[in-house]
């Protein structure tokens, strides 16, 4: 051991203690296996197309073994509405059998398989205390500020550092290539606040919010490059829900939540809120385009 990797004590101790943990507690080996992957999933999501394809599919092999050790204290195990994923799936396959060209909705339908359908059987297992919700904050709030990073870069040079991207029409596209970065960061934004309650443990408030604006701004940034409509209303409405929460009961001042995020969103991309820019927005074609398809096909619609 000593000859391969040097004389370096720390890197022989650490890989000693997890050849000891995987001989004599094999489930919580595994589980460090899958949730360090899935840890590096979140907070490497944007690097490009191999690592969202592979980190998947690999947290999903140390999820196979993870059950086989640990089986019954998993939160599958444990989940009283383990029903809910017979829907998905039920779903998936009535998409495909029903469907006006089963192949074509089967390989559209396969190309979640390695990602969608499988991330929330290891995230919900990646979940088993605080400190783990924890960690999982620090990922989305790095995937947050690297990405947002991306995207100053990209202002100042005109491509990303990461893939080489152009902006796109005049908007951010952040390694991801367009500007749907926007929505992904509002996504990512909304857990990665959970850094909030984690400074709050030991800082004051000041600090506290002086450290949480250093993190997000350029994440805020990048969102308002890349002029998100969907991506500032999930941030806005995600204020919201968390204020219902924390007072657990309906209250009108609740809606003055939002206010922050839509009005800086007002203020940075106002043209996109003007009434002649939304009635001319392609997407809304897709109503008539879906209400056809339903008096077409009513009861199973036209396929995935």
């Amino acid at each position: 051991m000593r000859k391969i990797f040097g004389a370096d004590p720390w890197l022989v101790s650490v890989l000693a203690s997890w050849r000891a943990m995987r001989r004599e507690q094999p489930g919580e080996f595994w589980f460090a296996c899958l949730f360090w992957s899935f840890w590096l999933s979140l907070a490497s999501f944007p690097i490009g197309y191999g690592m969202r394809e592979v980190m998947p599919v690999l947290g999903f092999i140390f999820l196979l073994l993870y059950y086989r050790h640990q089986w019954r204290n998993s939160v599958l195990r444990r989940l009283d509405a383990r029903w809910l994923f017979l829907c998905l799936w039920l779903m998936i396959g009535i998409g495909v059998c029903f469907s006006t060209d089963p192949v074509a909705s089967l390989l559209h339908a396969g190309t979640g398989v390695n990602k969608a359908f499988i991330l929330p059987f290891i995230a919900m297992e990646c979940v088993r205390d605080v400190r783990d919700l924890r960690r999982l904050v620090w990922a989305c709030a790095l995937a947050c500020f690297w990405q947002g990073l991306d995207g100053v870069w990209q202002t100042i040079t005109g491509r990303d550092f990461i893939m080489g991207y152009a902006c796109n029409a005049g908007r951010l596209t952040g390694s991801l290539g367009d500007y749907t970065v926007g929505n992904y960061i509002a996504l990512a934004l909304i857990p990665a606040f959970g850094l909030w309650f984690i400074l709050r443990r030991g800082l004051d408030a000041v600090s506290s919010a002086f450290l949480c604006l250093a993190v997000f701004w350029p994440a805020f940034f990048l969102l308002q490059g890349a002029a998100s409509r969907s991506g500032a209303l999930a941030l806005a409405a995600s204020l919201g829900f968390w204020a219902l929460l924390r007072r657990q009961r309906w209250q009108w001042s609740l809606l003055l939540w939002p206010l922050p995020a839509l009005g800086l969103f007002v203020l940075c991309q106002g043209q996109r809120l003007t009434p002649a820019y939304v009635i001319d927005d392609g997407r809304w074609s897709l109503w008539g385009l879906g209400w056809r398809v339903f008096l077409e096909h009513p009861w199973f619609g036209a396929g995935a």
